[in-house]
């Protein structure tokens, strides 16, 4: 065990560097050995997208999230792969899921007025963003709500 958490930290270190190839070769080694190391997966999809690889990025959040689907940090990374990839529906799907599971991160609860923010658009489009992004917060607010009405019923059982 102490290989493949040698190659962890090695990928980890690589990608603090912004060396997204060889972090990716680091990680690979990894899940070459366990190929459910979450951390690898996780570092790996880092990389990729820090590379521009968004279908591999992606391919590892979802089997991430396959490996642990309460994690908030995958999709809230897959939102963000999402978006680089111009799938606004699908991101915005994951920006929810991830406020869902950790509503106290304020980098997720403000990442698209930031992201909005960061873009400076023009305010018509702006408005229409806003619109969107009223929408998306009204169906987070009916799924948590859904939640929370599924917890309070199973603690009652």
């Amino acid at each position: 065990m102490a290989y493949i958490e040698s190659l962890h930290r090695q990928g980890m270190e690589l990608l603090e560097q912004k060396e997204y190839d060889r972090a990716i070769a680091m990680f690979s080694k990894a899940l070459s050995i366990d190929d459910k190391y979450f951390d690898a997966l996780l570092g790996r999809s880092i990389a990729s997208k820090g590379k521009g690889s968004f279908e591999n990025a992606l391919r590892d959040l979802s089997r991430a999230i396959a490996l642990e689907p309460g994690n908030s940090e995958c999709y809230y990374l897959r939102c963000q792969v999402f978006d680089e990839m111009g799938n606004r529906e699908l991101a915005d799907q994951d920006l929810c899921e991830a406020k869902a599971l950790s509503p106290e991160r304020l980098d997720i609860a403000k990442y698209r007025e930031e992201k909005e923010e960061k873009a400076q658009t023009p305010i018509p489009f702006r408005l229409s963003l806003q619109s969107s992004v009223e929408t998306a917060e009204k169906t987070c607010d009916e799924k948590e709500q859904r939640l929370s009405l599924v917890t309070t019923e199973e603690t009652e059982e």
